[in-house]
């Protein structure tokens, strides 16, 4: 696990960003207000922003939580954006989700109308904060960075792709373009925030850019192992077996479930041998083995 005097201060660094982050106009519909916060505030692990977090220490090449006010608006900004795609992807016409982290999903609180206008909301409030930051130039380049991910490029293409995919037969490539677009955008994302705000050189965006989203992809094939077994995600997604009832391809059900645990083990052992070397690499090897230690006997 991470150590908790690594992790502590930083998720309380990133609560009380997100509180502050969370005003609105006079005049902002109350029910809107409270359909947001219900999700942002509902015991997320904040694991983008930690991640963000600890990609911009490294390149620091130090720990230091007075260093993290630099990239606190990208923190808030990338947490809002998976905030939104959680409300969307429990929509009925999605996911159909009935639970999001031991809890009533947005839009059976809320409504199906006010969930999506509260993910709606939350991807403009996320693009708005990284649009503000001081640093004209790199505020630009988070800008682009963020809407890449959100879009046909990202993660609502992934989205596309998943529910047209329903109750069809597909081919590993389309199943792995799927977890890239839905899943990995977002937490790539974050650690090109956290590159673009260190000013790191071209081959180490590329490197961690590849590092997130191979990392993404292996907590998601763990996940769809996992929910062989209907056991809950540590993470705060759904893992109850959801996929595999609502007829969504995964990866055991592509390759079967030792085929999948190899893959998953191969490409975690890959991660760190990436990672291996660099230094203040820890807080990502902590990641790479709550994954593998996740994977089912």
């Amino acid at each position: 696990m991470i150590p908790r005097k690594y992790y502590e201060p930083r998720k309380d660094l990133i609560e009380s960003a997100l509180e502050n982050a969370l005003s609105f106009e006079k005049g902002t519909p109350e029910e809107l207000i409270k359909a947001i916060r219900y999700s942002v505030f509902n015991n997320g692990k904040r694991f983008r922003p930690i991640l963000l977090f600890t990609v911009y220490e490294m390149l620091l090449n130090k720990k230091s939580i007075k260093s993290l006010k630099n990239v606190e608006a990208c923190a808030v900004a990338i947490e809002l954006m998976h905030t939104a795609y959680q409300i969307h992807e429990d929509l009925p016409d999605i996911s159909d989700n009935d639970e999001r982290r031991g809890e009533l999903p947005n839009h059976r609180v809320f409504g199906e109308a006010t969930a999506i206008l509260a993910g709606d909301a939350l991807i403009t409030k996320a693009i708005e904060i990284v649009a503000a930051i001081p640093d004209t130039e790199k505020a630009l380049k988070c800008v682009n960075v963020l809407t890449r991910a959100a879009s046909t490029r990202g993660m609502i293409g992934g989205q596309a792709v998943n529910i047209l995919s329903k109750e069809k037969k597909i081919r590993l490539n389309v199943l792995r373009y799927i977890h890239m677009k839905k899943l990995g955008s977002t937490i790539q994302a974050a650690v090109e925030l956290a590159c673009i705000m260190a000013e790191a050189e071209d081959n180490q965006t590329i490197m961690f850019s590849n590092f997130a989203m191979n990392l993404a992809l292996s907590y998601q094939i763990v996940e769809e192992l996992l929910a062989e077994f209907g056991t809950y995600d540590d993470f705060g997604a759904v893992s109850q077996g959801s996929e595999h009832t609502s007829g969504k391809p995964t990866y055991p059900g592509l390759l079967g479930t030792e085929k999948a645990k190899k893959m998953v083990q191969k490409m975690l052992d890959d991660l760190y041998r990436v990672i291996k070397s660099l230094p203040g690499n820890d807080i990502l090897v902590e990641m790479i083995n709550v994954i593998k230690e996740r994977i089912p006997e």
